[in-house]
Formats: C-alpha cells, sequence, structure tokens
C-alpha cells in the first residue's frame, strides 16, 4: 500500500509527466504572454507608481532594469556598458543635442569650431543611398564584402550572417574598410549614392577615411576614447544608435571628463562631432544598424585647441593615460599649440 502523502507535501516528477497534453500546450502559450506583461506592463507600472514615491534617481535605475530585462529576453548578446558605466551615464547633461538643418558652411564651420556636437537633418534623406542601404540589401548585392567583426574576426558577410538576410547570429557588429580585398571597391561604389555635403570642403569621398558599420540589435560600442584628432561625421542609414559624448573640459591645471550628453541617432540624421573625445554607442531600435563614419577635417575645434593648449604636454598625457586611451601620447600629435585667437 503506497505511503500517504502528507496535506503539504508537492506531487513527484512523475505525476507531473503524466498531466495531460492540453495542460502542457496551455502552459506553453501562457508563459510567453506572461513574460511579456511582466516587462511591457508590470515593471513599468510599479517603475511609474515609485517615481512619486521614491524620487526620479530610482526610477532611472528602474527604467535600467527593464531595459536590461528586454535586452536579455530578445537577445543573447552581452551588455555593450556594465553597470559602471551605465550609472556614469544616468549623471548626464541635461541639455539636448543641437538639431540644425542643412546649414551654409559659415555655420557649419562656426559650429564646429565650438567642440559641442550637433546633427544636421534632412541631408541624407536625400541620398540615393537612404532607404535602400541597410543590412539585408548589403548581405544580398554585396556578399563578398568583408566585414571586421569585434568579436569573432574577419569573415565574408554572408558567412557572418549565414543567409540572405542580415541576422543576428552570434551578436555581429563590426566594419567594413578599404583597407582588406575587395572592400575598396565596394565602398566606392556605396559612395558614389550619398552626395558630399558642400560644407565639408571636399569635392568628393575619400575612400581611407571611411568606415561602414553594421550593428546587430543588442550591440554597440562600450564607452571609449576616440584618440584620433579632427572632426567626424557619422551618417545614419538605417536603425537607431543612441550615442553619449563625454568632452575633457579644464579644472585648475588639469583635465577632466565634463557630462556626457546622451542622444538618439535615427536614420536620415548626419551626426557631426569632434575626436578626442569619450564616446559609446549601442544599438536602441529591433533592427540591424548601418552607418558610415568619416573623417572630414584633421584639425580638431578652436574651442578644444584653446582646452588643450592651456594645460602642460605631461598633462595633457596623463590625463589619456587615465582615460584609458591605447595611445596616450596622441594628444601631442595634434595641432593644440595654436588657439583659436591666433588662427
Amino acid at each position: 500500500m503506497p505511503a500517504h502523502r502528507q496535506k503539504h507535501e508537492l506531487p513527484s516528477v512523475d505525476h507531473l509527466v503524466r498531466l495531460p497534453a492540453c495542460t502542457w500546450i496551455l502552459l506553453a502559450t501562457t508563459l510567453p504572454i506572461s513574460v511579456f506583461m511582466l516587462v511591457h506592463v508590470t515593471i513599468p507600472f510599479f517603475a511609474h507608481v515609485l517615481s512619486f514615491t521614491t524620487g526620479v534617481g530610482n526610477f532611472d535605475d528602474w527604467g535600467h532594469m527593464l531595459s536590461d530585462l528586454q535586452q536579455n529576453l530578445g537577445h543573447d548578446c552581452p551588455p555593450v556598458l556594465d553597470d559602471e558605466a551605465r550609472l556614469q551615464l544616468a549623471a548626464h547633461s541635461s541639455s539636448d543635442i543641437l538639431r540644425v538643418a542643412m546649414p551654409t558652411s559659415q555655420h557649419f564651420w562656426k559650429l564646429y569650431n565650438t567642440g559641442q556636437p550637433f546633427i544636421v537633418t534632412g541631408f541624407v534623406k536625400e541620398w540615393r543611398a537612404f532607404d535602400t542601404y541597410d543590412c539585408t540589401y548589403l548581405v544580398r548585392n554585396f556578399p563578398e564584402a568583408q566585414l571586421l567583426d569585434w568579436k569573432t574576426g574577419r569573415h565574408k558577410m554572408l558567412a557572418v550572417v549565414g543567409g540572405d538576410t542580415y541576422r543576428p547570429i552570434d551578436c555581429s557588429a563590426g566594419v567594413i574598410d578599404g583597407n582588406f580585398r575587395d572592400n575598396n571597391k565596394f565602398i566606392s561604389d556605396w559612395l558614389s549614392d550619398m552626395a558630399v555635403p558642400a560644407f565639408v570642403r571636399e569635392k568628393s569621398w575619400k575612400a581611407n577615411k571611411v568606415k561602414m558599420l553594421l550593428n546587430a540589435r543588442g550591440t554597440g560600442e562600450p564607452t571609449h576614447v576616440q584618440n584620433a584628432c579632427g572632426g567626424f561625421l557619422t551618417a545614419q542609414l538605417s536603425g537607431v544608435m543612441t550615442w553619449s559624448i563625454t568632452r575633457p573640459v579644464q579644472v585648475d591645471e588639469s583635465l577632466e571628463w565634463g557630462k556626457p550628453i546622451v542622444f538618439e541617432l535615427h536614420a536620415g540624421d548626419l551626426l557631426v562631432w569632434p575626436g578626442t573625445v569619450r564616446l559609446h554607442r549601442e544599438v536602441s531600435s529591433h533592427e540591424c544598424v548601418f552607418s558610415m563614419d568619416y573623417g572630414f577635417t584633421e584639425q580638431l575645434p578652436h574651442d578644444m585647441q584653446e582646452t588643450y593648449a592651456d594645460v602642460h604636454a605631461r598633462e595633457r598625457t596623463a590625463f589619456f593615460a587615465r582615460a584609458g586611451a591605447d595611445n596616450w601620447d596622441f594628444i601631442n600629435k595634434c595641432d593644440v599649440g595654436l588657439t583659436s585667437k591666433q588662427m
């Protein structure tokens, strides 16, 4: 005679296995719905309630937790930022990034020389490449183009994505540059569908200054120092990227990082930003992101030249060493000897 089961004793595993098939179907159907409701309804609701009772700071923490949950449930990519870096971004500047519609050359360089990043709107949307060039289009039409995958090494693009559409296998993210095999030819073809803006003072793109970037959903670049002089354009052709850019500021005889500015770069936007800044970018859309980086000048903005010129060269080197730059002394090879008043 089987032993009598106590009142609070759990059913055996064998008993669970013998559950009717309809019960398992019901569980399989309701579990995804429950998870969806948790992420998109329950957590946001309690975050909203707690924002009134415990302050904005805690609301931001809940927002970060929700973002992490959504990312981890949606894909297996490792987080772009660790907890410490995410916390630093929480103290970002309250200023919004400046957006301007197709500036004149004079206005463009005036804005650039302030050292503040800004976005030119409307121009990229006039390109033949816009609304055509995305990850799927490149894979289907340029399968031999070589992607330097930041995680796994260099691959043929078609091999990386595993099919004729871009799927985020292995969280693929990387750059297509002109320094490998036939990439230079492909990039030249792509650039023919992207008009050069008049304000950059160049008649044509220089392929050796171009980098085409692809990022699967859930990927990006963690916080790092752009250890290069000059200024850069980033044209967003598909998807949405969240950026943070932090400029150096002078404090007495030393350099420190200011507050980061955090913003989203949408398809059709053209971001203008200076070198020697600390930055990160990560995909914030559900689609793969395709964008172009271009170094349009080797001169730092005048205001940043003044900042660097007002401190000793040893402090400039020490500052970037503390920031973890790959090349500590790169800044002293930039043209920082003249202030804007002398130029």
